[in-house]
């Protein structure tokens, strides 16, 4: 019918209770909606009032990377401001840690500094949550 409606329901109205559109619903709507282009003008308060367009980066940076350092050995703290302040690559933090491989193709040091990127992120996560620093 065109928009909203649908002549197999009762209600004339896409919904739930038709098969057809409760499976596209499912398995396609998540997909349909993020490729939907919406005009700007109805959803001006979502575009220009988001708490992030007013997030000082560099400030939230600082006040993480000081709340992390009782959290961390002074070494791992290092390691955390070379990776996420200083944007250092992980061979340049491996090399600062004295990480080694045995491994042909491989880093040095690949699956260490996996380990702490994923326990840095943990404890941010924490952090973050507890402290509001964004």
């Amino acid at each position: 019918m065109g928009g909203d409606g649908c002549s197999r329901t009762l209600s004339e109205v896409q919904d739930g209770s038709c098969a057809e559109y409760r499976e596209w619903e499912q398995k396609k709507k998540a997909a349909y909606d993020i490729k939907l282009a919406v005009t700007m003008e109805n959803h001006i308060y979502e575009i220009y009032e988001k708490p992030d367009n007013f997030l000082d980066l560099e400030n939230a940076t600082y006040k993480l990377a000081m709340e992390m350092k009782p959290h961390l050995s002074p070494r791992h703290f290092n390691a955390f401001k070379m990776l996420f302040v200083q944007n250092k690559s992980e061979e340049e933090v491996a090399r600062y840690l004295g990480f080694k491989t045995n491994e042909k193709k491989r880093s040095a040091g690949y699956k260490q500094i996996k380990n702490l990127k994923k326990i840095f992120q943990e404890k941010a996560k924490q952090i973050i949550k507890e402290k509001d620093i964004l």
